[in-house]
């Protein structure tokens, strides 16, 4: 990522759920600061934990976009099917599609799986 992309005070990472309507609105999107270390985005806040309840996990996709200004500078999509539990490297991509092999972020991920019960 370039180092001049991520520089104001307005930088920051939003993730959320797309997907089925029901997934989405059951979970709120989160938004936390950015700091830089010239290559790789870091949340300033120490220890952030984020939850989601998926319902349809075939259907939901976990989002990330790295903002500075207001502007999307680059992005990162999970499909929730196939994420499994463990560190992860997510690669990151420019509003072209263009993937900078030096741009990502390292997730860690916990799952719990819940048996979901419904009336018909």
């Amino acid at each position: 990522m370039n180092k001049d992309l991520i520089k104001g005070e307005d930088d920051e990472i939003e993730i959320q759920i797309k997907g089925h309507k029901r997934d989405e609105e059951n979970n709120k999107k989160y938004k936390f600061p950015l700091s830089c270390n010239f290559i790789h985005p870091k949340i300033d806040q120490e220890d952030t934990q984020i939850q989601f309840k998926i319902l349809f996990p075939d259907f939901a996709f976990l989002i990330f976009k790295i903002k500075s200004e207001k502007k999307i500078v680059c992005s990162g999509c999970l499909p929730a099917k196939f994420i499994r539990r463990g560190y992860r490297v997510l690669p990151l991509y420019n509003k072209k599609m263009y993937h900078d092999n030096y741009s990502f972020l390292m997730v860690k991920i916990t799952k719990k799986k819940e048996q979901v019960k419904y009336d018909i």
